[in-house]
C-alpha cells in the first residue's frame, strides 16, 4: 500500500476525501468499476490494522495494489515509509 492525499476533492466514488478520513483507493481490477464504493474493510500490517472505507480508484496500482489516505497509512507505519506490504479481506 502506498499513501495519497485526495486533499478533500471527490474520488471516483463521487464523495469528498479529506486527508485525515480512512479511506482506500483499490486498483482497477478491484475497483470493479466502483462495484466496492463505500465498502468498508480491514488492512493489515506487520500486527497494525486500520478499518478504511472504499472512496477512488488507484489507477496506477496493478493487482491487489492500493492507496489509502495519509492518516490511514499513518497507522500503519509512518509516511517516511513510502510504501508497506499489507494484507486486506
Amino acid at each position: 500500500a502506498t499513501p495519497f492525499a485526495p486533499g478533500g476533492l471527490p474520488g471516483a466514488c463521487g464523495f469528498a476525501i479529506q486527508d485525515t478520513d480512512f479511506v482506500a483507493a483499490l486498483s482497477p481490477a478491484n475497483f470493479a468499476g466502483g462495484d466496492h464504493c463505500g465498502t468498508v474493510f480491514t488492512v493489515e500490517s506487520t500486527g497494525t490494522s486500520v478499518t478504511v472505507k472504499v472512496g477512488d480508484e488507484c489507477v496506477e496500482c496493478s493487482g491487489n495494489g492500493l492507496d489509502l489516505t495519509i492518516s490511514a497509512f499513518e497507522v500503519l507505519a509512518p509516511l517516511s515509509a513510502g510504501e508497506v506490504e499489507v494484507t486486506y479481506a
